[in-house]
């Protein structure tokens, strides 16, 4: 499992799914972006002695594999190139950070975005029902949309709305924001 595929989950489960079972699609335009927020995170990391810490592992009995960007005494630190919300932290991104946190034993998580940082702790309860679901939707559960003004933008969205807005009204709607 790597933790980015989580902050992909909690920012929609079904286009999560469709990466996961469809061909990706990435615009140039995408890419573009990527490269650039790329540039403006090796920039930002530069000022963390340990940083892109290999967090290799097992959390609730699955593997985990990625890097996160920084740790800091006892803090992970993940870096976003976009803004965060008004209070607490996007839910993927908290998510992400607490993966990394708990497969490298750290107790904190900071996630420094753009108009500033959110300091949180990891729920491994909360984390591992997150991580349940997850892997229903990596098995081929189609979950509901989760619905918003990104949904235009999505290369997926014709096939989104072939689907329909049902779920079979079990699967949970994840928050956007952790407080």
């Amino acid at each position: 499992m790597r933790p980015s595929d989580l902050r992909t989950f909690a920012f929609c489960p079904r286009l999560y799914f469709f990466e996961v079972h469809l061909e990706k699609r990435i615009t140039l335009v995408q890419r573009i972006k990527m490269l650039l927020g790329k540039i403006r995170h090796f920039i930002l990391e530069l000022r963390y002695e340990e940083r892109e810490v290999e967090a290799l592992g097992e959390l609730f009995g699955r593997k985990v594999f990625g890097r996160a960007d920084a740790v800091e005494g006892d803090y992970v630190v993940e870096v976003k190139s976009s803004r965060g919300p008004e209070d607490g932290a996007w839910f993927g991104d908290y998510l992400q950070a607490s993966v990394y946190a708990l497969v490298l034993g750290k107790r904190r998580i900071k996630i420094k975005y753009s108009d500033g940082e959110r300091e949180l702790e990891p729920d491994p309860e909360e984390l591992e029902e997150v991580i349940k679901l997850f892997e229903l939707v990596r098995e081929g559960y189609v979950p509901p949309p989760k619905r918003s003004r990104w949904c235009s933008k999505c290369p997926f969205r014709d096939l989104c709305e072939e689907l329909g807005e049902e779920g079979d009204g079990w699967f949970p709607r994840l928050p956007y924001v952790k407080r």
